[in-house]
């Protein structure tokens, strides 16, 4: 069943609401409060999986938490401007079944491939920017190369 683009942008917004609500109740400062509602939807974000099929009810996938918290990659090791951590896209790629083959439509500078490089996963990544396709195949083969060293090691 495809995805609702609109009910996701509500389920956002609310989301967005909630926790606004939830920090004004809490500060004393609404100016400030209001400054990071604002900025919120920046410091977000959200991702989207899906499968060409049904997924087998009894699969070896463990069940997800719904919110993760991970430090920024630091402006100078950041390789795009919205990198995500390496460490994050591990911890979502546990629910891919082994044998599946991660596709990343918008690829970025490849923190989802190099996370498939370090788990052995089959990867598909597309960037329409070359200097960001080049940074990411890089990124991608240094890290196979590395999980290569240590499992020889």
């Amino acid at each position: 069943m495809p995805v609702n683009a609109t009910l996701l942008q509500q389920a956002e917004a609310l989301i967005h609401e909630q926790v606004v609500n939830s920090i004004m109740q809490d500060s004393p400062r609404q100016s400030v409060v209001m400054q990071l509602g604002r900025r919120l939807a920046n410091m977000t974000s959200n991702v989207v999986w899906g499968s060409n099929g049904n997924l087998p009810v009894n699969r070896d996938a463990p069940c997800l938490p719904g919110v993760y918290s991970y430090v920024n990659v630091p402006s100078a090791k950041r390789h795009h401007q919205t990198e995500k951590p390496v460490e994050l896209m591990e911890d979502l790629l546990q629910i891919v079944p082994g044998r599946a083959v991660v596709l990343d439509p918008f690829m970025g500078s490849g923190s989802t491939g190099v996370a498939c490089a370090h788990m052995e996963r089959d990867f598909i990544g597309i960037e329409l920017n070359r200097q960001y396709y080049d940074t990411a195949k890089s990124r991608i083969e240094q890290a196979r190369v590395e999980r290569k060293t240590q499992l020889l090691n």
